[in-house]
């Protein structure tokens, strides 16, 4: 019988926080995951305006890693 572990984790960066230090952050928390080869969900509140270029920086690291977001459009105007 072959197990497997999934890494389930959540993460929030507050609406005045800094954006290009929570990218650093996330992408340290990548590498971290990815270096283990391990299955992981990542879910959370990341407070970006998607009508400004943060999305697209925000995408390019997660597709870096396979990633994708599920919520791909502005959920409050």
């Amino acid at each position: 019988m072959t197990t497997s572990n999934i890494y389930i984790f959540n993460i929030y960066r507050a609406p005045s926080g800094n954006f290009t230090n929570f990218l650093l952050k996330l992408e340290n928390i990548l590498m971290l995951f990815m270096n283990q080869n391990t299955e992981f969900i990542n879910g959370g509140d990341i407070n970006i305006n998607y009508l400004v270029d943060r999305k697209i920086k925000l995408n390019s690291l997660l597709i870096s890693y396979s990633l994708f977001d599920t919520a791909d459009f502005p959920t409050r105007i």
